[in-house]
């Protein structure tokens, strides 16, 4: 294993990119930026949308980015001029996942107002719009022929769905958390889709069943991708560990543990030998594949890999800003080193009936409040509060829930 950059804690999207060195970030800071996977430096930025930018993808021939964003638009950067060529408007809310078809003459397109998108990039207009998800789109994916989309969606199901009638050929269902990623094998004949049910579940798309869980992750499946050649199947998550499965035998094939944060991104490189794991640690890592399957742990490959188009943010963001299961509990809020020891801020998370009215600050009051100038690290510090929110009023309404079932029974 090599880390091959520190790249910031706040990684969005990844790509391979064919024959190329640079990464590319998606970024809560409205932009995506080129980088040298050698030099680990920025390149370039691309800037152009007016919101975090979720996703990143490139087209087969390494030309041009595809980029989708929370301003609602997906935009098609020239690499060469690191210029936008079009801005593809449509989608009523956030722009969670972009893909480009195989012949690179189309763009997909899923995100937060249930849609799927499918642009032609000749026309620079969307050829059609499948609505038949009951929740957000995550993820979106195109079949190796071309003539399919496939997509993973909040409502729990995997769509595929014919490009040419325009309509859903099949609804996958048997998670039972929402759909953060799916990919399809080489050959077309598989689907891999990853859920927040902790479970990757492997799709004979002729059949229209599930052949395969996949069980091994303890948390959240973020991320899966398949090798070039179809043998493996690459999974990250929430639990901080990258899986290799073998697709033949559903086996899980080794256990990478290294990276400090959970898995947000895996990808496999073109010739198929390194898998490539992005994390909320800040570092992007690859793996020499080889070394690896049939030994049931990782094992270190010092070798980088070629040709990583990797979304991240590289504003040095603390690591500590990332969202995490362990800050369930208010007076850990607290413990962020990256934090002035008198900063109110430190007073106020300890609190948490003042949680609502933080999030209901604008950047302006967080800056006269508290100090706190960097959006990104007030975007994060808002996440943050809401989850812990979220969290706190679930664990009150059970407690409730429970104090009644008890006075019932007496």
């Amino acid at each position: 294993m090599q880390a091959i950059a520190t790249l910031g804690s706040l990684v969005q999207s990844m790509a391979v990119s064919p024959g190329a060195k640079p990464w590319v970030t998606a970024t809560l800071d409205n932009t995506g930026k080129i980088g040298d996977i050698e030099s680990k430096c920025c390149e370039a930025t691309l800037d152009g949308h007016s919101d975090t930018v979720w996703s990143v993808a490139v087209s087969p021939d390494g030309k041009r980015i595809i980029s989708g964003s929370s301003d609602n638009t997906v935009r098609v950067w020239n690499i060469e001029s690191k210029y936008y060529e079009a801005t593809l408007e449509g989608h009523g809310e956030s722009v969670y996942s972009v893909a480009a078809s195989p012949d690179g003459r189309r763009v997909v397109s899923g995100g937060r107002d249930n849609t799927v998108r499918i642009w032609d990039l000749t026309t620079k207009r969307c050829e059609a719009t499948f609505k038949d998800h009951g929740n957000t789109v995550y993820s979106v994916a195109v079949s190796p022929d071309g003539k399919r989309v496939v997509s993973g969606s909040g409502d729990e199901t995997v769509r595929v769905w014919n490009i040419e009638s325009q309509c859903c050929e099949t609804t996958l269902e048997g998670h039972s958390g929402t759909v953060n990623s799916v990919a399809v094998s080489p050959d077309g004949k598989h689907i891999i889709s990853g859920s927040s049910d902790n479970t990757v579940c492997v799709w004979d798309i002729g059949n229209k069943c599930c052949v395969a869980t996949l069980k091994d992750h303890c948390s959240s499946v973020y991320s899966v991708t398949v090798s070039p050649d179809g043998k493996y199947v690459v999974s990250g998550g929430r639990d901080n560990t990258i899986r290799i499965w073998d697709l033949t035998t559903k086996s899980c094939e080794a256990t990478l543990v290294s990276h400090s944060g959970f898995i947000q991104v895996v990808a496999v490189s073109l010739d198929g030998k390194h898998v490539i794991s992005l994390s909320s640690d800040g570092t992007m890592r690859t793996w020499l594949i080889e070394t690896l399957c049939g030994k049931g742990t990782a094992v270190y490959a010092d070798l980088a890999a070629p040709g990583v188009l990797a979304a991240t943010a590289d504003l040095a963001a603390p690591a500590d800003l990332a969202p995490s299961a362990s800050l369930a509990a208010p007076a850990e809020l607290a413990e962020m080193p990256w934090l002035p020891a008198d900063s109110p801020v430190r007073r106020d998370l300890l609190h948490e009936d003042l949680w609502q009215h933080m999030l209901d600050l604008s950047p302006e009051q967080w800056r006269g409040n508290y100090g706190i100038k960097n959006c990104v690290w007030i975007a994060r510090l808002r996440e943050i509060i809401f989850a812990n929110l979220t969290s706190y009023r679930k664990r009150r309404a059970q407690t409730q829930d429970g104090l009644c079932a008890q006075a019932q029974k007496m």
